[in-house]
């Protein structure tokens, strides 16, 4: 048999054996190794994020350092732990993933488009002061 008769033939048998239309029903397992793959994947691009992040906070540390400002003193520590956090919000956002800080940057940060096209930021500063008044007045609640 040949071409299209082969096919039918087969087509019979399967009716024959009463096979044609049945359902396998689930619930099927998950694929183990498929979760693996999603999680290896989900690693990969937090270690990117992690290096890319590292990258620029030390250029940055680098170029103060050669500008003479102190990188050791305790308050540009202090600043410098903000910022890091920052910036690995900006690097997770560029990567399409989240990150808590890029809520804050939601919350008080504006794009806004001038007439000649140009992008600007505006930094809601007041209100993020307010916000940080509330907080620090909800820790010396705390400690009573």
């Amino acid at each position: 048999m040949c071409g299209q008769k082969k096919w039918m033939t087969r087509n019979l048998k399967v009716e024959e054996d009463n096979q044609l239309g049945q359902v396998i029903k689930g619930p099927w397992e998950t694929n183990p190794r498929a979760k693996e793959v999603e999680e290896i994947q989900a690693e990969l691009a937090r270690n990117l994020a992690e290096d890319l992040t590292q990258e620029l906070i030390v250029h940055m540390i680098q170029m103060c350092h050669n500008n003479k400002i102190a990188v050791d003193n305790e308050k540009f520590i202090q600043d410098i732990g903000i910022v890091i956090e920052f910036t690995r919000g900006l690097v997770y956002r560029a990567l399409q993933m989240e990150y808590p800080t890029q809520d804050i940057v939601d919350t008080f940060v504006n794009v806004s488009t001038s007439e000649d096209g140009e992008k600007h930021t505006e930094v809601d500063i007041y209100n993020f002061s307010k916000y940080v008044e509330l907080f620090q007045s909800d820790d010396e609640g705390d400690e009573e």
